[in-house]
């Protein structure tokens, strides 16, 4: 699994420089990484096996399983306001996606992005914020998000490389997602090269909430379903957008909730959505996610 802020502390990353950088904040990250490192990644912090594509203080690492392939990104070691990932760090992954072959027999790359990919874009409340005097509380909270306008341009490129990946490699790639306190399911799609058989021209997005976190008030959830409508345009040709679950009309469940992936003889897999009733009851929404199919 990977950290990230709440396990050094709420919008880690996504404050001022000088508080960033301050000895106090320095230092209460050197511990949680230092703890993240021993008891969740199961490592020394010295010797590092290959599996782990890291930059100057990235914890990035992959792993094949099969014909599975899984890459949980670090989105933490490295963040400020002007960046997610290192270059660095960013060009490690890309050189290992690049070191994939056909005989690996991989089909499907699932991808851990602890920030969703394909959200609702806050940056002009976020500018509107950066005009108001003093630190405001949403500020970290809208810096931490790919729409972020400072990371705009770092998420074009992860997008463009994956989908990129996914039509030269003919390997199916997934997003999965988290921190946003609802349940959704996204996908990011390209016409670039014309639809083809593997659906290497779409990606999926699989988020599921942090399960201890209340989710936001049934009046914002209302207002991000509303505001989900509208597709995105990323790049020409590559927009983005929220889907419907499957017999509902809305793309977004305010729940406490957590997912569940079923693999298939297939090689596809069911992800199925857990849900927190007022009742104890839990209800369940699920997506089939395939490998090879004509469309998601």
């Amino acid at each position: 699994m990977m950290w990230d802020d709440h396990d050094i502390f709420d919008g880690w990353g996504s404050y001022p420089d000088d508080m960033q950088k301050c000895p106090v904040f320095q230092e209460i990250f050197k511990i949680a990484r230092d703890h993240f490192i021993v008891f969740q990644l199961q490592e020394d912090g010295i010797h590092w096996p290959p599996h782990f594509l890291r930059g100057a203080e990235n914890l990035t690492f992959t792993h094949i399983v099969g014909d599975m392939a899984i890459a949980a990104l670090d989105m933490r070691s490295e963040r400020s306001n002007t960046r997610v990932m290192s270059k660095l760090s960013t060009q490690g992954f890309f050189d290992w996606l690049d070191g994939i072959k056909k005989e690996d027999g991989i089909r499907h790359l699932l991808v851990m992005s602890s920030i969703p990919l394909v959200h609702l874009d806050f940056s002009r409340l976020e500018k509107l914020l950066n005009w108001v005097p003093g630190q405001q509380e949403l500020e970290d909270d809208l810096r931490d998000h790919w729409h972020s306008v400072p990371h705009k341009e770092e998420r074009i490129e992860l997008i463009k490389k994956l989908l990129e990946f996914g039509r030269k490699k003919r390997i199916r790639v997934s997003f999965l997602s988290g921190d946003v306190h609802v349940a959704a399911i996204g996908a990011v799609e390209t016409l670039r090269h014309g639809i083809n058989g593997d659906n290497a021209n779409v990606i999926n997005q699989l988020t599921c909430s942090a399960i201890v976190h209340p989710p936001p008030p049934a009046i914002v959830v209302w207002a991000m379903n509303t505001l989900m409508t509208e597709t995105e345009e990323i790049d020409r040709h590559i927009t983005a957008r929220i889907l419907k679950f499957r017999g509902t009309d809305f793309g977004l469940v305010g729940r406490r909730n957590w997912m569940s992936l079923t693999m298939r003889e297939d090689h596809s897999f069911i992800a199925h959505w857990y849900m927190e009733q007022n009742d104890g009851i839990a209800t369940i929404y699920s997506k089939i996610v395939n490998c090879c199919a004509r469309h998601p």
